[in-house]
């Protein structure tokens, strides 16, 4: 079966670098104020940031906009639209960390020898779930609160 990003994953991802860029420039604006470093300065370094982080932030957007999953024959392929193919055959995992959120399963995080593969923002990441759980011997939940 093939699994897509949803339909709002893309606009998530930009509202998470919004957010994150927000807390930049208050904590910059608050460095400015006590007089720490100048507001000019904080200026500077703020839109030194934007600019280095665009070029990450654009590709990113792409590549979760084209992104496409498939299990076929114990391999979980990745495609980022017609370009590039990851694949990871499934029996060279040995951890699966997944959090849930609503008894649904939101984020997988697949761990093998040579490569990590996040997955978040997929539609039916529960079938997702289920298809991969039975090629890989170690699954653990983890809390809301801990990263992935």
């Amino acid at each position: 079966m093939v699994y897509q990003t949803t339909s709002l994953a893309a606009l998530r991802f930009l509202f998470e670098t919004f957010e994150q860029a927000i807390g930049l420039g208050a904590l910059l604006a608050l460095f400015g104020s006590v007089d720490l470093f100048s507001i000019e300065l904080a200026a500077a370094l703020f839109l030194l940031v934007v600019l280095l982080r665009l070029p990450n932030v654009i590709t990113e957007f792409r590549r979760i906009r084209s992104q496409r999953l498939q299990v076929a024959e114990g391999v979980l392929q990745v495609n980022y639209g017609d370009q590039s193919i990851r694949s990871l055959p499934l029996a060279d995992v040995h951890a699966l960390l997944y959090k849930t959120y609503r008894g649904q399963v939101s984020e997988l995080k697949l761990y093998a020898d040579q490569q990590t593969l996040k997955l978040r923002h997929v539609e039916q990441m529960n079938r997702l779930f289920e298809e991969i759980q039975p090629f890989i011997p170690y699954r653990k939940k983890v809390r809301w609160w801990q990263f992935l």
